[in-house]
């Protein structure tokens, strides 16, 4: 569930939209009350968030992040990670393993 802090218990929720807009990286941190997560979410100041497919936190594979990372076409991409995420969602794949997502964040880095 989310837990809103107006709120008294958790509720149940399918699907959660944050629209951060500016300076999303400490919008997206300020989402967890853990520091844990929050830590998990803002990754290092030398490194990006840690985004399988730039859509899947390693670490949270429930949160998927639309439009975070910056392209010429910013639109486009965004429109064809809601797709993948809709078909994630609807059970047509799972995701790998966190140690094959790594690997492939890897590869994609390398060409970053």
């Amino acid at each position: 569930g989310l837990l809103l802090e107006a709120e008294p218990k958790p509720l149940k929720t399918d699907l959660v939209i944050l629209a951060t807009g500016f300076d999303g990286q400490k919008k997206l941190g300020d989402i967890f009350a853990s520091s844990k997560f929050r830590d998990f979410i803002t990754g290092s100041p030398d490194r990006a968030v840690p985004l399988y497919r730039e859509c899947i936190h390693l670490r949270i594979p429930q949160l998927a992040v639309i439009g975070f990372s910056e392209n010429v076409a910013n639109l486009y991409t965004s429109e064809m990670r809601c797709r993948w995420v809709a078909e994630l969602l609807d059970g047509k794949f799972k995701l790998p393993s966190i140690q094959k997502m790594e690997e492939d964040m890897s590869k994609w880095d390398e060409f970053m």
